[in-house]
């Protein structure tokens, strides 16, 4: 504040010295030589006010992505207030700098997931120089092999890369962004602003401190939850990729389930099965395409779940059972009491987010077994959040699927029945990578 202040006393009094010098020159008097004329005290003040702003601009953008999610599954991943921020710190600039006004735009990527050239209303435009904007944390981008097939290519970068875009425009001309970006704030247009107030400037407004002004922001990088799932798992019962039997593309969620008796049925007596029922229930889903790590190292696996439960009544328009909690991953009751016909049953239950490679595979997941001679009853929480930690190297390749399923034997109650309720379910509501 107090170097502004500087900037405009020296301003003034420059000007006030250099009126009085021509007055003594043209009375053939000599005049103490000036420093820093007039001319070039506007230059370094012009480039003073630039580095200064240019600094704010960057700062709130830092700022700004400091605080979004990122690894969200949401495309644009910038936090709620962040188009108004940026808008606000446009127009402050522009207000200080002329050629900050007129249509500009920013757009956010890292690594090389934008190519620097920008398609709006069919032209093509060539973005400024990127800027770098630091980041807390390594930022994952993720690349594919076409604008309809699912993200496939994970990289990792140490900061944001910003490119300023510059249009000229006419006032009130419609434009829109025509580029493939996982996103961008949709149409904008060139308005005149009144300096004062903000405001779009009408008939009754003052025509004096009025700019032409007008922003966008788009998305070039794609990553997060967003890039690892959008559209990336199947919903067909396809052989080689298994059922997302209550999912959807986007949202998958694969469950285990089964609900009944296990009676004693006499004419199976000499078979060896007259109070028993074996149990080899699995369902699996693959993600449609694997994911090659592109640059290695530790890298965390991070999943969010939701309620599996809820999914499954939703698509079969039964009601959510209620005596299965919310955050379920496992759930299992068996009302099995030991006789002199069956001593025990037992049964093993998992379900889980797998990511295999060729040396083995990691996963976030749950599994309960065991072996009992009375009722068997609980659940297992998947508590809302899991990850590993592994360390990958460069090229390595997974592939990723979903799990549900449960085994075991359970017996009749001697010749009476034995209710059992069974439940295996996984619905990830984000899956994502950070690396350290």
């Amino acid at each position: 504040m107090y170097y502004g202040q500087g900037e405009m006393m020296y301003s003034w009094a420059v000007r006030m010295l250099e009126a009085r010098c021509a007055v003594l020159l043209e009375q053939d008097k000599e005049c103490v030589a000036i420093p820093t004329s007039s001319e070039q005290m506007r230059s370094n003040s012009s480039l003073h006010r630039t580095a200064m702003l240019d600094l704010f601009r960057d700062n709130v953008e830092r700022l700004v992505l400091e605080h979004s999610s990122p690894s969200s599954l949401n495309r644009n991943f910038l936090h709620e207030d962040a188009i108004n921020v940026f808008i606000s710190a446009d127009f402050f600039a522009a207000i200080h700098l002329p050629n900050r006004q007129g249509m500009r735009g920013r757009v956010i990527s890292a690594g090389d997931a934008f190519s620097g050239t920008l398609s709006i209303n069919k032209k093509s435009i060539k973005a400024e120089r990127a800027r770098t904007i630091t980041s807390s944390a390594d930022i994952d981008w993720w690349t594919r092999s076409a604008a309809n097939k699912p993200y496939t290519e994970v990289h990792f970068a140490p900061a944001w890369r910003i490119y300023d875009v510059v249009l000229d425009a006419s006032d009130n001309e419609k434009l829109e962004i025509d580029s493939p970006l996982p996103w961008h704030t949709g149409p904008f247009e060139l308005k005149k602003i009144d300096t004062l107030t903000g405001e779009i400037v009408t008939d009754e407004t003052a025509k004096e401190g009025v700019i032409a002004f007008g922003a966008f922001t788009a998305i070039a990088r794609a990553g997060g939850a967003y890039a690892m799932m959008n559209n990336a798992w199947p919903v067909n019962f396809g052989e080689d990729t298994g059922p997302n039997n209550y999912g959807t593309r986007t949202q998958p969620v694969v469950i285990a389930s089964e609900s009944a008796n296990v009676i004693y049925n006499s004419s199976k007596i000499f078979e060896g099965t007259a109070g028993k029922q074996d149990f080899d229930t699995k369902w699996l889903v693959r993600r449609v395409a694997p994911i090659t790590i592109v640059d290695g190292g530790n890298i965390t696996i991070h999943g969010h779940f939701g309620d599996a439960e809820a999914a499954r009544a939703g698509r079969s328009n039964k009601q959510r059972r209620s005596f299965i909690p919310v955050d379920t991953a496992l759930y299992y009751d068996i009302d099995f009491r030991k006789t002199t016909v069956s001593s025990s049953s037992n049964m093993y239950l998992r379900t889980a987010a797998i990511f295999s490679r060729k040396q083995g595979y990691n996963q976030l997941g749950w599994s309960h077994e065991n072996s009992f001679s009375a009722r068997h009853q609980g659940s297992v929480s998947h508590e809302g959040s899991r990850s590993t930690k592994v360390k990958y190297s460069a090229g390595a390749k997974l592939n990723v699927s979903l799990l549900a399923e449960f085994r075991g034997t359970i017996y009749s109650t001697g010749w009476d029945a034995t209710p059992y309720t069974l439940f295996a379910g996984i619905a990830p509501t984000a899956l994502y990578f950070t690396r350290d």
